[in-house]
């Protein structure tokens, strides 16, 4: 057990609560950010700088007392570090909940997911890779809107979309909409089985207007499209398949909760499902699936669900341990579906684009029933990078997911196989605490 020092506290943490009380702690998302040179560690460290000062949150503790989390500030510097990843939140990285890394020609940018959420890290993997280029090259690359120094702050940067929220009554529009949660559906034999020491990913690259053309001649857009290209590939390794199968497209509540600025927490999901006895065309099923998930992203149906988490964590509170909140806010394993699709946004590369080699984005699963085929979507420079992984041993569904591309006329490159695991967060277990 490690000894935090006594940080100058701010807000509670409310939107990413559930994220701390987990049956055991969470791994990092992790954006790799591949370059077409060396990556220069004195001018990184020198980037991430800027960017601290003109966002000082970015490099903020979470700080426990009485029993509940807070953001506090935090003057330990953000070292940028040569190697592999490291255990975010903890004292590895000064308590810091962001974490650089960097080797060869990558840089590596990782996160805990109670402090913010993909597009949190968006925002500062944005701002560093800027100021990192303009530093390198020379030349001051266009920041507007960035969080930069000589950028203005927007209003809500630290915004929590939930504390506020009250209670709203039930309608049946909304019970319906939120009814796609927990209907049944398919599960992939595989999952059933050992899974993986690691996860396995091939990396697809796909020309940015092939994808947006072939997704919206179906009348949809990129991560139903291609949630609907998965379906179709597990049908087409289990034709006996008779359920439909599930998908999760993890969403921003940003624009739904009023909090359009904050680097915070504001992550939601929707599910979209595939019937393998739907008569109607691939277009038609892949329209119907951006429907739905245009229906769960409704600012009544989000407002509802959040309002709901908000009670609950108002009731944690009256939990005397760790143990027992996390039994309360546990979120591992709570949406099992044999598929995600994370389309986490782009990065703003204005000037520099043609540095950038490759952008992966990399979760690893919360639990033995998380999900078993995930695909992690980021369209940066005119092209999509595509991390297509698995906790399994089997290759079938890689060679599925391909063949599917083809089917569909979807031009891609292939970028290469790789094994991976994302390390989990350093906080909880510095300070002691478990579920169990």
């Amino acid at each position: 057990m490690e000894e935090q020092q006594e940080f100058e506290l701010k807000d509670e943490v409310w939107s990413g609560a559930s994220m701390l009380y987990t049956s055991e702690p969470m791994r990092s998302l992790v954006v790799e950010v591949e370059t077409s040179s060396q990556v220069q560690g004195e001018v990184l460290q020198a980037a991430v700088d800027d960017v601290l000062k003109r966002a000082p949150y970015f490099g903020d503790a979470l700080a426990e007392r009485e029993g509940s989390f807070h953001y506090a500030k935090n003057l330990l510097p953000m070292k940028v570090a040569e190697g592999g990843l490291r255990a975010v939140g903890g004292p590895e990285t000064n308590w810091h909940n962001l974490d650089v890394t960097f080797e060869g020609n990558t840089m590596s940018f990782a996160m805990f997911h109670a402090f913010c959420d993909g597009m949190g890290l968006n925002l500062f993997v944005d701002a560093v890779l800027n100021r990192y280029f303009s530093r390198k090259d020379g030349v001051d690359y266009p920041a507007e809107g960035l969080r930069v120094p000589g950028q203005s702050v927007l209003e809500g940067e630290e915004a929590d979309g939930i504390v506020n929220l009250e209670p709203m009554e039930m309608t049946p529009e909304i019970g319906a909409t939120l009814a796609q949660r927990t209907k049944e559906s398919y599960v992939l034999p595989e999952a059933s089985g050992d899974h993986l020491d690691d996860m396995h990913a091939i990396t697809v690259h796909v020309a940015e207007g092939a994808l947006l053309d072939f997704a919206r001649s179906c009348g949809s857009s990129p991560a139903p499209t291609l949630a609907a290209l998965i379906a179709e590939a597990v049908f087409a390794v289990h034709p006996e398949c008779d359920m439909p199968v599930a998908a999760m497209i993890p969403t921003s509540t940003r624009k739904a909760l009023d909090v359009p600025n904050t680097f915070k927490n504001a992550a939601g999901a929707a599910f979209v499902h595939f019937d393998p006895n739907d008569a109607a065309s691939f277009a038609k099923r892949a329209s119907a699936a951006r429907a739905s998930l245009r229906a769960q992203v409704a600012t009544d149906v989000v407002r509802f669900a959040n309002a709901g988490l908000r009670g609950l964590i108002a009731a944690s509170k009256a939990a005397k341990t760790y143990a027992e909140k996390a039994e309360m806010l546990n979120i591992t394993g709570r949406y099992s579906t044999p598929i995600s699709v994370d389309y986490v946004g782009g990065l703003h590369a204005e000037g520099f684009e043609d540095q950038l080699v490759s952008i992966r984005y990399l979760s690893s699963p919360l639990g033995d029933q998380s999900d078993s085929l995930s695909l992690f979507v980021t369209a940066t420079a005119g092209r999509f990078d595509l991390v297509f992984a698995r906790n399994f041993a089997t290759d079938v569904y890689d060679k599925a997911f391909l063949a599917q591309l083809d089917e569909h006329g979807i031009p891609y490159e292939l970028g290469g196989e790789r094994n991976f695991m994302t390390p989990r967060n350093g906080l909880i277990p510095a300070l002691g605490l478990a579920s169990a």
